[in-house]
């Protein structure tokens, strides 16, 4: 598909459902890790990039995810060029919230809405070719129906 159709963009939503075990495995982290390997492969041979979906490991309630959080072995992150996770964003700020209600001419956001998901992070936990990690504040918008990040002209745009 990445010759044929001149495509250099795959997103492969999500590794656990895509993975069945079968006799050459012996239990789903050894398919995974085979199937990160072969993935990984295809995207160096292909000059490609692959946006690889892989839900997170059961956590402690209200803990947030962190690059250890993956499910399965190491072998997806260590393979990774970048690591996105989206977290629930339950204490974020007061301060955040009104800047945000400003900015965007928001009618009344208390930090009451802010604690009903109306707010996730997106947290870049590992960047392989600058090194710099950060991340970002994201806010449902019920006009676009997604999450937009209050920094973008995507943002602003959606307001007006």
């Amino acid at each position: 598909a990445s010759q044929v159709l001149d495509v250099d963009f795959f997103v492969l939503d999500n590794l656990q459902f895509m993975i069945s075990t079968t006799n050459k495995f012996s239990d789903k982290f050894a398919a995974q890790d085979e199937a990160v390997s072969l993935f990984r492969k295809f995207a160096t041979d292909s000059n490609c990039h692959i946006l690889l979906v892989v839900h997170p490991r059961k956590e402690i309630p209200g803990t947030p995810l962190t690059i250890h959080s993956v499910y399965g072995g190491a072998k997806a992150t260590q393979e990774a060029d970048n690591v996105l996770i989206l977290n629930n964003a339950p204490q974020i700020s007061t301060a955040v919230v009104q800047s945000y209600a400003q900015k965007n001419d928001v009618p009344q956001i208390t930090t009451t809405t802010a604690t009903t998901n109306k707010f996730k992070s997106l947290d870049l936990a590992k960047n392989r070719e600058a090194g710099e990690l950060g991340s970002t504040i994201l806010m449902f918008d019920a006009i676009s129906n997604s999450y937009i990040d209050n920094q973008s002209p995507a943002a602003e745009g959606s307001r007006n």
